[in-house]
């Protein structure tokens, strides 16, 4: 008996610890620190003058051996404020990583959106120098992507590269 009112006082008290948690973080904290708290009416992403994209029959990938300024704004009231700002690094196939891919060496090709990528700040495959064990890692992400792209990238990168692994991220909105 006394086991099951410890039992029921313990999960009653982990569920208001919980809605306390939520309306605390709800109410107090991301109300202060969140974009769609903002009466934003637009939101612009800039790229740096000049070729970017590069398209191809089905799909499309960034020039080879780039450095491109990236930028996105919110345009409020009259005032754009910028949420980030940050240069995108290509290798020599245009893709977002700054060591240069070998041809005949294993790897490992990570395909994905711009949370692959690593949109808004460096990419975060750089931080592996472009190696792990055995492989060398290909990063496939490219922003504003679905699976129809990277299919279609998978394949072109395929006819060129030894291709071990792939990593196939979705995250749809």
């Amino acid at each position: 008996m006394i086991f099951k009112k410890n039992l029921i006082l313990f999960i009653f008290s982990f569920i208001f610890g919980l809605l306390i948690t939520e309306l605390f973080l709800k109410y107090i904290y991301f109300n202060k620190n969140n974009f769609n708290q903002i009466k934003a009416t637009a939101r612009y992403m800039i790229f740096e003058e000049g070729n970017v994209f590069k398209p191809y029959n089905n799909f499309f990938k960034y020039h080879s051996n780039k450095q491109i300024l990236s930028e996105v704004f919110y345009k409020v009231d009259d005032e754009f404020i910028k949420e980030y700002s940050y240069e995108i690094v290509t290798n020599n196939f245009g893709l977002v990583q700054s060591n240069n891919i070998n041809k005949n060496q294993a790897s490992i090709l990570f395909l994905g959106d711009s949370f692959i990528e690593g949109q808004g700040e460096y990419a975060w495959i750089n931080h592996f120098e472009g190696k792990f064990k055995n492989f060398q890692l290909i990063n496939g992400g490219i922003l504003g992507t679905g699976p129809k792209q990277f299919l279609n990238l998978e394949k072109h990168i395929s006819k060129e590269y030894l291709i071990s692994k792939v990593l196939f991220f979705y995250l749809g909105d």
